[in-house]
């Protein structure tokens, strides 16, 4: 295993554990169908990544907090898999919706996080 593959699991591991905590945390609070924690989080790791690539960091850093970090934070396979689990629990039209919103507001976040 090669540094770079330890730097990149230890910023994966910490952005799965934020992406947890903070996901449970936002559904607690705010009781919907629809599962606004992850909606909050990919939105929010878009953004993140929008800044990291203006910033650059550096090549260990990018290392640890993009291809770490925000790839664990913010994930399509827990977006797919909620979308799935709402095809049993609402109308299609519904599950299309979140999904494009999920779509729409993280194009637009990272957008902003560009122009900051």
């Amino acid at each position: 295993m090669t540094k770079d593959a330890l730097i990149i699991g230890l910023g994966g591991a910490a952005g799965a554990v934020a992406r947890y905590l903070i996901s449970s945390r936002i559904n607690e609070r705010f009781s919907s169908i629809f599962p606004v924690g992850t909606f909050a989080v990919n939105t929010a790791g878009a953004f993140l990544l929008a800044i990291l690539l203006k910033l650059n960091p550096g090549a260990k850093m990018m290392l640890l907090l993009a291809e770490g970090f925000t790839a664990s934070f913010s994930t399509f396979s827990t977006l797919f898999f909620e979308a799935a689990m709402l095809f049993s629990e609402c109308e299609r039209k519904e599950v299309y919706a979140y999904l494009s919103a999920s779509f729409l507001a993280g194009a637009l976040a990272f957008y902003a996080g560009l122009k900051i």
